[in-house]
């Protein structure tokens, strides 16, 4: 997802899902999307446009791709055998929320991940 915001509008696109353009000085708590009003249609393609000014999506679309995959082999890989333990070390209680054992590595944060 890509955010971008002018004085007065906050555009967000990306994914799948379609754009939300929000007119800051009219809706300040961000509750309605305005991106289909015809009358708004330059003010959205010069936020889409500094967009891609700013950032390649494709390239970035790409590059999370790949670290998904990497990702979802390293977990599988853990899968087998005895998950290594790492640097988790309970007995200090400022660690446990850095550092995470086998234990507390949870399917969750796969969520939305594709599978390869």
């Amino acid at each position: 997802m890509f955010m971008v915001r002018s004085d007065q509008y906050k555009l967000i696109q990306g994914g799948d899902v379609p754009p939300v353009l929000y007119d800051l000085a009219n809706d300040p708590e961000e509750r309605s999307n305005v991106a289909d009003k015809p009358e708004l249609t330059d003010t959205r393609c010069s936020l889409e446009s500094l967009i891609q000014d700013c950032w390649d999506p494709a390239s970035l679309e790409r590059d999370i791709r790949l670290s998904q995959r990497r990702r979802r082999l390293v977990h599988a890989a853990q899968q087998k055998g005895t998950a290594p333990v790492w640097d988790h070390r309970p007995e200090d209680p400022t660690v446990p929320w850095i550092h995470r054992g086998p234990e507390l590595y949870n399917d969750w944060a796969w969520l939305g991940i594709e599978t390869p």
